[in-house]
């Protein structure tokens, strides 16, 4: 099961700071425990809403791994397997009968893995409760 942010963030403060620990600041007492907290979920927050594309410069997924590809030549999403070979850049082999017009030898620039079922669920779950509360 997935940890919740607000579940990693209370461990995280937990783990660095005394429960009776506190710090003064120009505004008053603070509790550093409190502050780890935000800190922690404020970071996680931030960190999810970065672009999921990954770089085939910066690393390449699995061998024989189905992944969404984005192509140099028009910036199309494609599904396919991401393929290097010696003296060009990596490509995408795509399943049989799948051609577009602009292929340019699929040379890919991006990937991203295919999220699964509930993948796709866990990350819209606020959606979700947010369409249930208004049916009820």
């Amino acid at each position: 099961m997935k940890q919740t942010v607000e579940e990693a963030a209370k461990e995280y403060a937990e783990l660095i700071v005394k429960p009776q620990e506190m710090y003064l600041s120009f505004e008053g007492v603070y509790s550093l425990k409190e502050d780890l907290f935000n800190s922690f979920s404020a970071g996680a927050e931030w960190q999810a809403k970065q672009s999921p594309w990954i770089s085939v410069k910066e690393r390449l997924p699995e061998p024989n791994k189905l992944v969404l590809c984005r192509m140099v030549s028009n910036g199309a999403i494609v599904s396919g397997y991401i393929v290097v070979s010696s003296g060009r850049s990596p490509y995408v082999a795509t399943d049989g009968g799948f051609e577009f017009e602009d292929w340019n030898d699929y040379e890919c620039d991006m990937w991203m893995p295919i999220p699964s079922f509930d993948e796709i669920l866990e990350a819209n779950r606020d959606v979700l409760e947010r369409i249930k509360e208004k049916g009820d």
